[in-house]
């Protein structure tokens, strides 16, 4: 069940991660001269954006599931695995889309990745 969750969490932040990058792109183009006018007409652009607004609650649920998991499992365990998880499905992810290139430095970290990973689930054991 901790592994579920584990695994769950990361990918639901790791391939939405990409997906809201997109969704958000034009919000550099939203300008005012009032500071809290400009907070406002960028909350409106992200929230009636469907691109932005279906992967942020998705990965809201990641959220969600991650504190479920911390009730359940060994903190020391759940963040790094989580977090190095995230990281991995997010690389993938934005493989995938396009939007990053694979290469010797790419393949590089995500085998450091998985070694981080690896030692963190047999020191555990």
């Amino acid at each position: 069940m901790q592994l579920f969750l584990i695994l769950t969490s990361a990918l639901l932040w790791g391939i939405t991660n990409p997906f809201i990058r997109k969704g958000s792109s034009g919000l550099e183009n939203i300008n005012s001269d009032n500071y809290f006018k400009r907070i406002l007409l960028e909350l409106k652009f992200l929230f009636s954006n469907l691109n932005y607004l279906i992967p942020f609650i998705l990965n809201q649920l990641g959220s969600i599931l991650f504190y479920i998991t911390l009730a359940y499992a060994n903190l020391s365990l759940v963040v790094p695995l989580t977090n190095s998880l995230t990281l991995l499905f997010t690389t993938f992810t934005a493989i995938a889309l396009g939007e990053q290139e694979v290469n010797s430095k790419t393949l590089l970290g995500l085998g450091f990745v998985i070694a981080g990973v690896c030692l963190c689930v047999s020191a555990a054991e």
